[in-house]
């Protein structure tokens, strides 16, 4: 397997040499599609991984303010991008409904400072227009809590959910979130989903 120095040095060779024959002096973009586990896209901290899947904080995933989940439901239009969601809500072990929606909430609050795993999330917050304003909808209450994080501030965010005792800040791991936003810059890269 080729490392990642040795891919960005065949990048530029491929650049140089194609670059030469189409347009002698002239400049030629190369692009290169990797396929990435969702592990090593989402940067999570070890440390939020062990609480949760250990005995400390694990129990209050389940306890709390979600009773009102017998209540909720999917909302068929947005039945795909719930099901992505939740896939990285899993991944990330969140579990409880109120926590979901804070982490939403302050990852909208802060999209630049939490790119790339804002984009991510994000991108599968767009409502259609007809939208239903529905406190059971899962959906609704999604987008509402991005909604107030981009027009509020976080501490809006863990008023909205006191519920929830982490933050954001304690499920990413910045020294990561970092060196991915260093890369994105750098390489100029997208995340694309098949």
């Amino acid at each position: 397997m080729l490392s990642l120095r040795w891919i960005l040095l065949l990048v530029f060779l491929v650049d140089l040499a194609i670059g030469q024959l189409l347009s002698p002096g002239g400049e030629v973009i190369v692009g290169l599609i990797f396929e990435l586990p969702l592990s090593f896209v989402l940067p999570v901290t070890s440390a939020f991984k062990n609480i949760f899947s250990g005995r400390s904080f694990g129990d209050e995933r389940h306890m709390g303010d979600d009773n009102d989940l017998y209540n909720s439901y999917n909302d068929p239009v947005y039945e795909n991008q719930l099901e992505k969601l939740d896939t990285y809500f899993n991944y990330m072990h969140i579990e409880k409904e109120s926590c979901k929606q804070k982490f939403l909430c302050e990852v909208s609050s802060k999209p630049e400072a939490f790119s790339p795993v804002s984009d991510i999330f994000l991108k599968h917050l767009k409502p259609s227009s007809s939208m239903t304003e529905d406190e059971r909808s899962r959906f609704y209450r999604y987008f509402k809590s991005a909604t107030v994080g981009f027009n509020k501030h976080m501490e809006q965010c863990s008023r909205d959910y006191h519920n929830c005792s982490f933050h954001a800040d304690d499920v990413i791991s910045t020294p990561l979130l970092y060196l991915w936003q260093f890369l994105i810059k750098t390489f100029n890269i997208k995340f694309t989903e098949n």
